[in-house]
């Protein structure tokens, strides 16, 4: 054998090495580090309790995007409530599109009767306010109670107006009717005598009150309007 036909298969073989040592290269993942941590609910908390609601906020809405929906929901409900305490109630209603209330537990659902009180403050309707706060109360959460009771002072101040307070206590005696009454219905068309046809007319229109209330709103401006003969007119 020649020292070329010896040396060949040597070659080959280093040949060999050399590729499957460029092919082990090309396969192996470069190491970048760790990834980069997600946003942790545990550092919204803290941004909370240390009153940085906007980051909070931001925090919870970012985790929410990789949580499942009952925690996702729960976790922009939070967010929410963060925005409406860093004054950017148009950064929590658009929150709220996200929330599907009948998937909420019953905590949950208490949690968002005090964002949605609070935006219901905010517009000035503390008779809607109170409503959902006295709904909210039998499972809000005890970590809510202070937040609650904040929301509540605020109603009582906006309720001293007597036009509030009429529908307040309208909204309470609806509640009350578990069927159709006469004289209920009479007490109640009396309640809101003093409450203006413009105020009548906003909050018949709102989506989110109570779908009975304002459907006695709307018959009370209905009567106002068409059934009853304006004063001095002969």
């Amino acid at each position: 054998m020649s020292r070329n036909e010896t040396l060949l298969p040597a070659r080959r073989v280093g040949a060999l090495a050399l590729y499957l040592a460029w092919l082990l290269a090309a396969c192996a993942t470069p190491d970048w580090g760790p990834p980069p941590e997600t946003p942790s609910a545990a550092g919204a908390e803290s941004a909370f309790a240390a009153g940085d609601f906007e980051q909070a906020a931001t925090l919870w809405q970012e985790h929410a995007v990789d949580s499942g929906p009952a925690e996702a929901a729960s976790l922009r409900i939070s967010a929410a409530d963060a925005w409406l305490l860093a004054g950017r109630p148009d950064r929590a209603e658009e929150l709220l599109r996200w929330i599907e209330r009948s998937n909420l537990t019953a905590r949950d659902r208490a949690r968002l009767d005090l964002v949605l009180a609070d935006l219901a403050l905010r517009a000035n309707r503390p008779d809607e306010a109170a409503t959902l706060l006295r709904q909210a109360s039998p499972a809000l959460p005890a970590a809510s109670r202070s937040r609650f009771d904040e929301l509540q002072a605020r109603a009582q101040r906006q309720l001293t107006d007597p036009a509030m307070r009429d529908l307040s206590r309208a909204a309470t005696q609806v509640e009350g009717m578990g069927f159709y009454d006469v004289r209920a219905a009479l007490e109640l068309m009396r309640v809101l005598e003093n409450v203006s046809s413009g105020e009548l007319a906003i909050r018949a229109e709102n989506p989110r009150a109570d779908r009975q209330l304002t459907g006695w709103l709307d018959l009370a401006l209905v009567i106002r309007q068409h059934l009853v003969r304006p004063e001095g007119v002969g």
